[in-house]
């Protein structure tokens, strides 16, 4: 193994990570709870995203929950406090999704888990808010209709998701794991007695693989 801390030579600016991805150019971006996002480069370079007051267009938070990479190649952070925020490759800044009472249609700045399905939509799971369904427009996120139940899960805190390769999605919350019907029409609670659901993964079996706690 090689190890990345704030003591190694390619040094991380904060030794509590939260989430890692890996961009389509081979850059490493790693999510941190206080140092914001350190980007690990091809060429040895380190470059480090931090929140700065001063400019909107940083990072919204510094505590990163999780990191995602989008069917084209887009890197997203979901933060604690900060919204969900899209890196701009051609500015190299963020463009920032918060939750306006104005314009709500990003409801919670705490987010937690942040996936894709096969039509393109976004699954935008928070932490007080429940679990909710955009499409992207250009720059804009813009809010679809909910499937039926899901209002089971509002007001819960989503950990986890999963898209499996047969197009199911599943949802990890602190009560227990759910699942949309393969049509996406319908959100089922299953009798699994795994909670909370932290983490879930799919094997080349195709069996779904949930972490819960003690």
């Amino acid at each position: 193994f090689t190890v990345f801390s704030t003591r190694s030579s390619k040094q991380l600016n904060n030794n509590v990570v939260s989430t890692i991805v890996q961009d389509d150019k081979g850059d490493l971006w790693i999510g941190t709870e206080g140092g914001g996002v350190n980007r690990f480069r091809g060429d040895g370079s380190v470059v480090y995203y931090k929140h700065n007051s001063n400019d909107p267009y940083s990072l919204g938070s510094n505590l990163v929950k999780v990191l995602y990479k989008d069917k084209e190649g887009n890197i997203w952070a979901g933060t604690h406090g900060g919204g969900l925020n899209l890196f701009d490759r051609s500015s190299n800044r963020f463009i920032r999704y918060l939750y306006n009472a104005a314009d709500p249609y990003l409801q919670g700045a705490e987010i937690t888990s942040l996936m894709q399905d096969a039509a393109g939509n976004f699954w935008i799971g928070t932490e007080t808010q429940g679990l909710q369904l955009y499409q992207k427009k250009g720059s804009q996120l813009e809010p679809l209709p909910a499937p039926e139940g899901f209002a089971k899960l509002q007001r819960q805190s989503i950990l986890s998701t999963l898209v499996t390769s047969t197009n199911i999605t599943w949802i990890g919350t602190r009560r227990g794991l759910y699942m949309l019907t393969p049509d996406g029409g319908k959100l089922l609670k299953t009798d699994s007695s795994i909670f909370p659901v932290n983490c879930l993964d799919e094997d080349k079996q195709q069996r779904i693989w949930a972490r819960g706690e003690d």
